[in-house]
């Protein structure tokens, strides 16, 4: 479904994809070059990976919420878009109870998983180290999930409609 022809719902992951990578491309360029890719102090001396969650602890902790509020944001207005446009018969409707749950269950854990993502860039692991790790397992299975379930609906829909699915 296009808004006037120029905006398709599609563009929301694209966009959030671009907003993700961008924050990612901005802290890790700006750890090269300002921070000259050195180990932070706060860090045991045998590390030697600086991950993005170091980086975002410091001066780039502004840009880490910020971007990964707005991915989230954006990325969960994509989950419900497309559920709506399944309601609304822009794409193939969900037409067993199974199919819907799986829907409302990806919707979900996406959500779950945007409150650990935008918890664990304000939980930095300099300050919060225990919590940010947790955060962390919370953001991955949030996301882990969401996508099993919206693959598992994929499926279904397949398999109920295998004779018009064109490969």
């Amino acid at each position: 479904m296009a808004y006037r022809g120029l905006i398709s719902f599609w563009w929301l992951p694209c966009l959030a994809a671009v907003v993700w990578l961008s924050m990612l491309l901005g802290m890790l360029l700006s750890w090269a070059v300002s921070d000259h890719g050195e180990v932070y102090d706060y860090l045991d001396p045998d590390i030697k990976i600086v991950y993005i969650s170091h980086v975002g602890a410091g001066r780039m902790k502004p840009l880490f919420i910020a971007g990964s509020l707005l991915s989230c944001l954006l990325l969960d207005l994509a989950m419900l878009t497309e559920r709506y446009l399944r309601h609304k018969r822009r794409l193939l409707p969900d037409a067993t109870v199974y199919e819907k749950l799986l829907a409302t269950l990806s919707i979900f854990f996406a959500i779950v998983g945007s409150i650990g993502l935008v918890g664990l860039a304000i939980f930095d692991t300099k300050n919060y180290h225990i919590l940010h790790n947790l955060l962390l397992a919370h953001f991955l299975g949030g996301y882990m999930l969401a996508a099993v379930c919206a693959c598992w609906e994929c499926h279904l829909l397949i398999k109920r409609n295998s004779e018009s699915w064109h490969r």
